[in-house]
């Protein structure tokens, strides 16, 4: 006898995947929810995904799929979970309370197919309250991804001559219920509103910086969760208008990682 593992929670064909999350203490920081932790909770949305994926494809054991491109934008509405407007003392999972412990986010993640063997991934975090099975949705933050599926043993991306029988047959379930055509892009800035003017740095600094022990798991591989907390650091060294910034709140709103500018 096997037993199949699937998603967490039902899924609708034709929606997004959903996922929920619930916020709790090292989710959050003294001005509210941090960055990171939106990025940790997308990651276990995206794992989750995983499990209606054809998991007979063997192959696929021997496949990683690294960002090649990251953005991530915090909406206005995540201030609303700032400890200091909240009221609740301790009553953490009072229904009326609006302090970020204990509150449901509900992740949205739809995919796009670019071409071979990238794949691109929209996730919106909606805030539910104290109770996951509340109609509430308020957006609080979009991330926007695109990856690249590489073979373990050859630290190459996939050949499509090799691998794209396979690659169709373990997303089939995800590209068939879960995608959105607006999504085939593999460049992210053109999934965004364009300025008609290039971006131009305000300022250049050469700084000296060393890489602490708590980012030990970015010491070997791009981990896009920790990358926040390391651009904050090298960029309060640098000073500048980005210092003033994040005064009173020491986290980044906006996060662009990737070979282009957004």
């Amino acid at each position: 006898m096997t037993c199949k593992v699937g998603p967490e929670y039902m899924q609708v064909p034709g929606e997004p995947f959903a996922y929920y999350h619930k916020v709790m203490f090292p989710d959050t920081k003294p001005t509210g929810i941090r960055m990171s932790a939106c990025l940790a909770a997308m990651e276990e949305c995206r794992t989750d995904s995983f499990t209606i994926c054809d998991q007979r494809v063997a192959s696929m054991r021997k496949v990683t799929n690294p960002f090649i491109l990251v953005a991530l934008e915090l909406h206005p509405s995540m201030a609303e979970f700032n400890p200091d407007k909240a009221e609740d003392g301790l009553l953490y999972a009072h229904p009326g309370s609006t302090g970020p412990i204990m509150t449901w986010l509900r992740l949205e993640a739809t995919w796009g197919w670019p071409m071979f063997p990238l794949r691109s991934e929209e996730q919106t975090i909606f805030a539910v309250g104290k109770n996951p099975r509340s109609s509430k949705r308020t957006p609080i933050a979009t991330g926007r991804f695109i990856e690249a599926l590489v073979d373990e043993q050859t630290n190459a991306m996939l050949n499509p001559e090799k691998w794209q029988q396979d690659f169709d047959m373990f997303f089939e379930k995800l590209k068939k219920d879960h995608s959105n055509d607006r999504l085939n892009e593999n460049r992210l800035p053109n999934l965004y509103m364009k300025s008609n003017k290039p971006f131009t740095p305000t300022l250049f600094k050469k700084v000296s910086w060393t890489m602490s022990c708590m980012f030990a798991d970015l010491w070997a591989i791009l981990f896009h969760a920790k990358t926040p907390e390391l651009l904050w650091d090298v960029n309060k060294i640098c000073g500048g208008p980005f210092a003033d910034l994040v005064q009173t709140d020491p986290d980044p709103q906006v996060l662009s990682l990737g070979p282009e500018v957004i």
